[in-house]
């Protein structure tokens, strides 16, 4: 969907039981837009969000009618450039 140096936004589609990795390097944001998934020990439904730090990875399963996933990344790993950036055009 989008992708400069600083951050990388996508819409994953997985299907009913898949399993995935989801390297976190640079942190990560989920949003659960259709369907659930499995993450850890969480059950995350529609509408869930869930926010990881750098050097993580996400191993996550989704549910039984698959799931839909707004994904953001990369964007934790230097907050205060990018809110510089943002409040100095």
């Amino acid at each position: 969907m989008y992708k400069d140096a600083f951050e990388e936004v996508s819409l994953l589609h997985f299907k009913a039981h898949a399993e995935m990795a989801i390297n976190a390097s640079g942190g990560a944001e989920l949003l659960v837009l259709q369907g659930s998934l499995e993450e850890q020990e969480n059950t995350l439904v529609k509408n869930s969000w869930l926010r990881v730090p750098i050097n993580s990875i996400v191993n996550a399963k989704a549910g039984s009618e698959g799931a839909k996933v707004w994904l953001k990344t990369g964007h934790l790993t230097d907050v205060d450039k990018q809110i510089s950036r943002l409040a100095n055009p």
